[in-house]
């Protein structure tokens, strides 16, 4: 509820039990929503901090998977819909990141960024 509200929302619970896929599902719908009425602006919409080791798996189980699901029902329903999902950016930034990638990250501003506690230092 706190995130439909554009609430800032610190979730903690164990691993596995669902915090990521809600996050994700609650800023999706906004994204989504967005992106099908032209409005999606060029700016971060969510910070998403996770350890390095689980990131991946988040990331792809609970971000990426439902995105492209998403599109493909999308193009299902309404032929060309999903072309406006396309606009959706989601971006990797750790300890790692060149500052190639940084420089382009504020060129063409993720969406959603996917960082570690490390990378905010």
């Amino acid at each position: 509820m706190n995130i439909h509200k554009r609430e800032n929302t610190l979730i903690s619970s164990p691993t596995g039990s669902g915090k990521t896929l809600s996050a994700f599902t609650a800023i999706l719908n906004e994204l989504i929503q967005s992106a099908g009425k032209d409005l999606i602006e060029n700016k971060v919409y969510c910070i998403y901090i996770s350890p390095l080791k689980a990131l991946a798996n988040d990331i792809e189980k609970n971000l990426n998977t439902p995105l492209r699901e998403l599109k493909e029902y999308a193009e299902k329903v309404i032929k060309g819909s999903s072309k406006k999902l396309d606009n959706i950016r989601v971006a990797i930034r750790t300890g790692d990141t060149t500052a190639k990638e940084k420089a382009s990250m504020l060129k063409k501003v993720p969406h959603i960024i996917i960082t570690t506690p490390e990378a905010l230092e």
